[in-house]
């Protein structure tokens, strides 16, 4: 497992949180759906930034420990793509790309 596996998993992230988002539709004056919409397009760009602090980090972490966040990103990539197009699932999408940035933010101070 190196830098590209860990590139892969969050670019395989940003593409089912891009899917989340062209999917999903707040009725009309539900400001808490526009607001969860909002904030699952922030989380979208959350992971972009990640995915260019890992291109710009040197690798310094074990291959384990490498290989432990794929395997992470692996799972909760998962929990992404099966979540349905609606509001709430926005949310739990919000929630399980928090775990995302959270197991990157892990890495790429090892890697750096």
């Amino acid at each position: 497992m190196n830098k590209v596996d860990l590139l892969q998993k969050l670019f395989e992230s940003r593409s089912a949180l891009t899917n989340l988002i062209i999917h999903t539709s707040p009725q009309p004056g539900d400001a808490d759906g526009a607001q969860a919409l909002a904030d699952l397009i922030h989380k979208r760009e959350q992971v972009t930034h990640a995915i260019q602090d890992v291109i710009a980090a040197e690798v310094k972490a074990s291959t384990d420990d490498v290989a432990k966040a794929v395997a992470q990103l692996a799972e909760l990539n998962k929990q992404l793509q099966n979540l349905a197009n609606s509001i709430q699932n926005a949310k739990t999408g919000i929630a399980i790309t928090a775990q995302v940035l959270n197991v990157i933010a892990q890495v790429v101070g090892a890697i750096m």
